[in-house]
Formats: C-alpha cells, structure tokens, sequence
C-alpha cells in the first residue's frame, strides 16, 4: 500500500503531518452534502483506454479506479468522436459539450484554406497579465459557471506531462501549475513572475524533483507477473524478455530536457499529487457553496518505450503505481471536503495504439501505420502527372487533406474537381475506409456513421478539401508529435467515470461521446443547457 506522501522526500514526510492536523478537524464538518459540489476534480490522463482498466481491474487496489467504478457511474461506450488522435481536441469535446464542427479545434494545428498559413490551436500572450488563447469558438464549463457566479468560481490546472490541459480551464483559469522540464520547478503559467507564491516557492525549494531524477524506475513487481511477459508462449523469447530498470535523466546525447523523463514516469504523477495536496492545503478552493474546479494531468504514457505496444510493462507499471496515488487522493479528499462533496471525473484525451501489439505465440496482431506525408507526395504526383509541376497538395494530418487553393487558382482549374479527384485517389491508398470531399461533408450526403463522424469534425476555414477516416487496427502516424496514434478515428471508446457528490452508482452501456459530459453536469446544477451542446437525457444524480 503505497501511503500519502509515501517516504520519497523530506518534504512529504513534514507535509503528511500538517495534512493530519488540518484535516481532521475539517472532515468532521464536511459530511453534510451541499446544493453544489463545493470542489470539482477532473483526473485527466493523456492516454488511456477503457480495455487497459479491464485487464487490469485485478491488478489495482480497492481505493483507486475500482473505487471509481465501484461507488461511481461510467459511461462504458464513450468516445472523443474526433478524427485527430490530439488530446487538446477530445479534452476540448469534454470541456465544451460540443464536438469539433462546434468548438473548431480539429487538431493542434491546420492549414487555412485560403493563405495556406498554418495555424496553431492554442496561444499564450507573455506579460504582466499573461493569457492563454484557444481557437475554441464555444465556452469551458468553468466559464459557463462563471457567467453565473463570477469570479467566486475559481479554476486551477495541475500537470508535470499535459500542456493539453490549457484547453479545459477556460478564458483565464487563476492557475496553471506546471512543471518545468528544464528546472523541475513547479510555475503558476498565470503569473507575471512577480508575485510568486510563498508555499510555491517553498516546495521548489525542497528540491523534490531533483530527488526523483536520482532514482531508477524499475517493476513494482516480478516481471513474470505483468501481461506483455505471459503473451509471449516461446520459453526462450520469455527467458530472453528483459525486466526494465530506467535512470530518470536523459541519456547523453538525447535532446530531451533534463526533468523530461521523470515527467512521463510513475515519479511524475507522484508529483502532481503531492502539489494538489499542498495547493489544496494553501488554497480557499473548495471553502465556499459554489463550485470551484481542479484539473489534475496525470500521464500513463511512458517516456522509455512509449509506442512499446497496447499495454507494455512500463505503461502497465505506470497504471498500478497511479492507481494507487489516486487512492492517496481521495482519501486526501475525503477528509478535507467529504466524501460527497466533490465531484471526480475521469477522463483520458487519447486511446492506446495496437500497433505491434503481441497477442501470444500463435496469435500476432501488427497493426499497420499510415503515414501522411507519403500519401501526400504520392497524390501530388498524380497530380503533377495531370496538371504539371507544382505543389498541389499542401499537407495531411488528422484525417484532413489540404490543397493548394493558390496554385490551382493561378492554373484556371476547378477546386471542386481536383477534390474529387484528391477524395477518389485517397479511397485507393492502402489503409483509408472512407474519403469525402469538404463540400460533400458539408452536406451530409451520406447516412453512414462514418459520413455523421466526419460531419462532426468538419470545421469551415479550418477543415481541409478532403476529409477521410482509416480502417480498424490501422494506426496515424502524428505529423506533430511523429508518433503513431490511435486509428480508429472517432471509434476509439474512452474512459468516462463520475463519482462523489450525488451520484448514484451505475452505468451506461450505450454509445455516447464526450461531448454528453457538460449538459448532464449543467443541468444536475440546475442551469440552462446552452443550444449548441448536444441535449442528452440521463439519470444519474441521486439525493
């Protein structure tokens, strides 16, 4: 049992001790269940998939995600419905309450259709009075609260490996604590700089991170036991399977930041816990009858061996390590606020990849990879082939093909031909399930799910000539981050759990998307659901 603050550093083992003191005086008074959740908490992890928490519900203590599931109500079908694998995008859908054709964040970055500039998704403005910029056309939920309560909602973000994050906190969250690759201190994005917090500064000054990099990540327990190793049937490929010890620096030569891969570590997500308590602790978050709203990133996606398969031994290990760190926290919770006082919600901005997964001795699944900028050179070939020389296509990413609008101008051609012909070529190239043209996706002319997926995601002015979805057990290869991404394309079931203030254990078997989460909230709070969210009609709120 892996306890608060457990025996990493001086400053856990002093902090566990003033934790105590405050919080058993303040558990006593917080049992009564309010009008509001007085404290709502989103667990945001960067990749995680409803069948990982399957196959590991076993494996994970009672206090965790089995609790969640347990006392909670999850949606067992809910998906990010975006064609990009982009976390900023799904975490937008759950933030908003509507999809990408509402929200317009498609992916991190697109080409506008009439210059062929890219742009970028998100922003942040420098200064005395920094902000952050989203290209999000609708509100988060926090700012819906806000328009209500001003600013007696208070919003705050908590990640050492999700920037993704900014994209749930709203206009101006009061804080944005993240980790600093460089350093390894924790920094409040909202701040100028000047007016640097005491109990911030203090816990840098313990040199926590520091402490972590000098250790080594190795299995919590013995490797036989984890599930890459019982896949392999082979005696000898078992005998030759490695256990996995890591030094938490980057090794010589590596580009990375030095606190880079103690950020994508189970020493990482041990830190963002220890700063939720602590800003908890030095906060009036929570103190009052309206809601204020806590976002916690926590990463299960391994800095060594990342794309190391659906369920490696360091993603596997990462899991059962934060399962017990979100037990450590809602117990945490439970004594400052009461159990039914705050609101969890889980979520997770991508899906795990089956690309080269292994699935035992006489079974291999090896998931294929589409790679954008090949499928790109190759059409601009056919079209060079057809038109002459030039760059006809200008780029491909997140299901969105893009064409050079100037080029064809300037030849007297006609866009809406070379689109067909772009939607035509594309159906032909190994891996693509369905390719439609921006202006039939405009239309709906299809009834298929496929057609209603794409319509969800096409933007105008930022969604590209052509629009396509890929084939199952095909994985995206990023043009961003080169790193393979969930296939699926809208079909990739995400988790979803809610649990804590008034909700009744249950489940909802039917498939939803994420965009659901924000009207069931705003109506259990007695507000108006606003027009463009998609109305959905759901009774898990109990007295």
């Amino acid at each position: 049992m892996i306890t608060l603050f457990s025996k990493f550093t001086p400053f856990s083992k002093s902090f566990v001790a003033a934790l105590l003191i405050c919080t058993l005086g303040s558990s006593l008074s917080a049992q009564k269940v309010h009008s509001y959740p007085r404290l709502v908490v989103f667990v945001m992890l960067d990749e995680l998939g409803n069948d990982q928490l399957t196959l590991l519900q076993s494996r994970f203590s009672n206090e965790g995600f089995n609790r969640i599931k347990r006392s909670g109500f999850v949606f067992r079908q809910a998906t990010g419905n975006s064609l990009s694998g982009f976390e900023g995008t799904h975490f937008t859908s759950l933030l908003t309450g509507t999809e990408p054709s509402v929200h317009g964040v498609i992916d991190q970055t697109w080409l506008d259709p009439v210059t062929g500039q890219v742009r970028q998704a998100q922003t942040q403005t420098p200064g005395a009075n920094p902000s952050f910029s989203v290209s999000g056309q609708v509100p988060v939920l926090p700012d819906y609260l806000r328009l209500l309560w001003g600013g007696k909602v208070q919003v705050a973000g908590i990640s050492a490996n999700l920037p993704e994050m900014v994209y749930t906190l709203g206009k101006r969250p009061d804080f944005f604590l993240q980790l600093d690759k460089a350093s390894g201190d924790f920094f409040n994005l909202m701040s100028s700089g000047g007016d640097t917090l005491k109990w911030l500064s203090e816990f840098n000054r313990t040199g926590v991170s520091k402490l972590f990099s000098e250790r080594q990540w190795g299995p919590s327990f013995d490797i036989s036991s984890y599930r890459e190793y019982n896949l392999l049937s082979n005696p000898q490929e078992r005998k030759a399977f490695r256990s996995f010890l890591y030094d938490l620096v980057p090794s010589k030569g590596s580009k990375s930041e030095f606190f880079e891969p103690l950020s994508a570590s189970p020493y990482g997500n041990v830190l963002v816990r220890d700063m939720a308590a602590t800003f908890l602790m030095n906060s009036t978050f929570g103190e009052d009858d309206v809601p204020d709203f806590l976002m916690l990133g926590f990463s299960s996606r391994p800095y060594f061996r990342p794309d190391g398969g659906f369920l490696s031994v360091e993603k596997e290990d990462m899991l059962i390590r934060l399962d017990g760190e979100l037990g450590e926290l809602m117990k945490f919770l439970d004594q400052k606020y009461g159990r039914n006082n705050y609101l969890m919600v889980v979520a997770s901005g991508s899906a795990p990849s089956f690309l080269a997964e292994k699935t035992g001795g006489q079974y291999h699944h090896s998931g294929a990879l589409f790679e954008p900028r090949k499928a790109s050179s190759l059409l601009n070939l056919y079209f060079m082939a057809l038109y002459g020389q030039g760059k006809w296509v200008e780029g491909m990413n997140a299901g969105n093909l893009y064409l050079n609008h100037s080029l064809i101008e300037e030849a007297g051609l006609d866009l809406v031909v070379l689109q067909r012909q772009a939607a035509d070529f594309l159906m032909q190239v190994s891996g693509v399930e369905l390719a439609a043209t921006s202006v039939e996706v405009a239309r709906l002319s299809g009834p298929g799910p496929l057609h209603r997926i794409m319509w969800e995601n096409y933007f105008p002015g930022r969604s590209g000539d052509v629009i396509f979805t890929l084939r199952a057990g095909w994985s995206y290869l990023n043009v961003n981050s080169g790193s393979p991404q969930n296939g699926a394309m809208g079909r990739s079931t995400l988790p979803l759990m809610l649990s804590g203030w008034k909700v009744k254990p249950g489940e909802y078997a039917p498939k939803t998307t994420y965009a659901a989460l924000v009207p069931l909230l705003l109506h259990a709070f007695g507000l108006d659901v606003p027009p463009y969210s998609q109305g959905f009609d759901l009774d898990w709120v109990g007295e």
